[in-house]
């Protein structure tokens, strides 16, 4: 966390306009709180597993943290950071059962805000990149897929499935749709930077060499979750090799 920055975000200044006009505010500041605990949960593993913390960005809606070497590393830690954000939904409720026990909130509101909780829950949970959901789906399709194809399998089964919850009215109204749109930009941008992503997974096995099962490969791609031996003019080359042939060194 030394090199860790934290930064505030300009969405700061159109919302600090709006809020005097809100009625909503105290549900807005509780939906700070439920994503900032999300999203603490995160921070708190990739530490303790010693991922980087490239950056803190402070929302409106709550934090976000941009974490450096996920999706390259041991798939088993990417794991325990992705759900230990969606686990703290589970421990919500007991937190807003002890503001009505000290009289802050009323259960009504506390009702309200448990069903608010667990909607943020299912919602992060969709298969949809950048949710949570999205990312252990690419684990999984990671586990089948080589490295880049599994990359663009999720964003195109992201899209369809974003099109899919519009058409069935999941999201609606104005923000719905926001929400849809933000979504399937975030998807666009993120394909396109499939081959940035690629050639810093490269690099990084390179300098990490792999301790994963060994798998004959015959494609052009590698398997995150294999030590590839790699067809190569007729040749079989290890993963270091080929990765050399490629003009990717070590650092």
């Amino acid at each position: 966390m030394k090199h860790c920055r934290i930064k505030v975000s300009w969405l700061w200044i159109p919302f600090l306009l709006c809020y005097p006009f809100i009625p909503l505010y105290k549900t807005l500041l509780f939906i700070f709180l439920f994503l900032s605990i999300h999203e603490s949960a995160h921070i708190i593993v990739a530490i303790c597993f010693r991922y980087p913390i490239q950056k803190v960005i402070l929302y409106p809606f709550g934090l976000c943290a941009v974490i450096d070497s996920i999706g390259y590393r041991s798939g088993i830690k990417d794991f325990l950071i992705l759900v230990a954000g969606p686990l703290t939904h589970l421990l919500e409720p007991l937190l807003l059962r002890s503001f009505v026990m000290v009289g802050w909130i009323s259960q009504a509101y506390c009702d309200y805000l448990c069903m608010m909780n667990l909607s943020i829950l299912v919602f992060n949970l969709l298969p949809i990149y950048p949710l949570d959901g999205g990312r252990l789906l690419e684990l999984f399709l990671q586990l089948i897929f080589p490295y880049m194809l599994a990359g663009k399998l999720l964003n195109l089964i992201s899209m369809v499935l974003i099109s899919c919850c519009y058409l069935i009215k999941m999201f609606q109204g104005i923000s719905g749709l926001a929400i849809c749109i933000l979504l399937i930009i975030e998807n666009m941008q993120s394909y396109r930077r499939r081959p940035y992503q690629r050639a810093t997974f490269y690099q990084y096995r390179m300098d990490h060499p792999s301790t994963y099962p060994i798998r004959m490969n015959h494609g052009r791609e590698i398997y995150r979750f294999a030590t590839n031996i790699m067809l190569y003019e007729s040749n079989w080359v290890n993963e270091e090799v080929w990765l050399n042939l490629l003009g990717i060194s070590k650092r």
